[in-house]
């Protein structure tokens, strides 16, 4: 656990964990979010991170109210501020401080080669579950291209 200090209180449950269920470990020998963007990306790394105002020369035209859809991802709707061809766009408030998972994350990225996340709020303004979801950014608008 990162706090030592509350350790101790958690490790019934990871004996509980233990015993009950097949754990896997999905950790690698490298730790890619570590390392420099290499002139090759791909994924997440073509990402760009415009901030206000660095929309529309960065290809991006901000949505109008107007764009608003739900969009499916796994089993449930998560309102995107639009939905355009091959990419969608998303507030970081609907999209990472309410009850989304791993799996609607990666059924949203499968379908839109193209995610934008804007309104990005410091980390200090983030509530706990969006700090929760990504745990390390600083700018105010995020695009992700997947490869």
């Amino acid at each position: 656990m990162p706090d030592p200090l509350y350790h101790h209180l958690f490790e019934p449950t990871i004996r509980l964990i233990e015993e009950r269920m097949d754990v896997l470990d999905v950790s690698g020998p490298v730790d890619f979010r570590q390392q420099s963007r290499p002139d090759d990306a791909h994924g997440f790394a073509l990402g760009a991170r415009p901030h206000p105002g660095d929309e529309t020369p960065a290809g991006l035209t901000p949505p109008r109210r107007s764009e608003a859809r739900a969009v499916v991802a796994h089993h449930r709707e998560l309102l995107a501020r639009a939905v355009r061809d091959d990419h969608v766009w998303f507030g970081f408030k609907e999209l990472c401080e309410g009850g989304t998972s791993v799996t609607d994350y990666l059924a949203v990225a499968d379908r839109f080669p193209t995610i934008v996340l804007d309104a990005v709020p410091p980390r200090a303004d983030a509530s706990p579950t969006a700090d929760a979801v990504s745990p390390t950014w600083s700018t105010p608008a995020a695009t992700a291209t997947s490869a």
